[in-house]
């Protein structure tokens, strides 16, 4: 197969779908929600995680000043509220009230759970690296939750249960629709 180069900023579509996630911070008692798109487990010992924001995100210095958050897991049932969390800036308004999700208190960091996503994942910040117009966040895991019935001994179970959205592009969202075993 013929091999055609393109253009270097649509680059990482490729790595499309991403899984998207409802992450929020606290900081001098107020609180946000940031939609991220561009996270990733990094590490086993110990449980670590990255998250990528742009320090143009009202979030940003949230995160720097707080340096801890929690990764909330959204489902296709909160679409809306994901992708608007995405689109506008928590300087503006509350997020929390202009979309109707529910802040609820995490075990072990001061960021609140959304109480409306499936999973929860707490972090403590490690580690901040510059990667040109974003940092990457590195966040050791203290705590994670997932609603009552979603795991087996090993994994979550199948598509019947767990829908994960996965960031296409744009306004598109996908679902993972079937599972694929070597």
């Amino acid at each position: 197969m013929n091999k055609v180069p393109i253009d270097l900023q649509k680059g990482k579509v490729i790595l499309y779908p991403g899984a998207t996630a409802l992450v929020t911070c606290t900081y001098e008692g107020k609180s946000n929600i940031i939609t991220i798109t561009f996270i990733s487990p990094v590490s086993d010992r110990p449980p670590t995680v990255i998250i990528s924001v742009s320090p143009k995100r009202y979030s940003y210095d949230m995160l720097i000043n707080s340096k801890e958050y929690v990764i909330n897991i959204p489902g296709p049932e909160i679409l809306k509220e994901t992708h608007f969390c995405g689109r506008h800036s928590g300087k503006d308004m509350d997020k929390f009230k202009e979309t109707g999700l529910s802040a609820s208190p995490a075990q072990m960091v001061k960021a609140p759970i959304i109480k409306e996503c499936f999973a929860h994942i707490e972090c403590k910040l490690v580690d901040i690296h510059p990667v040109g117009s974003h940092k990457l966040f590195i966040g050791e895991i203290v705590a994670a939750s997932i609603n009552e019935g979603l795991f087996d001994s090993t994994l979550i179970l199948g598509e019947e249960k767990v829908k994960t959205l996965h960031f296409l592009g744009g306004n598109k969202y996908g679902l993972l629709k079937k599972e694929v075993i070597a």
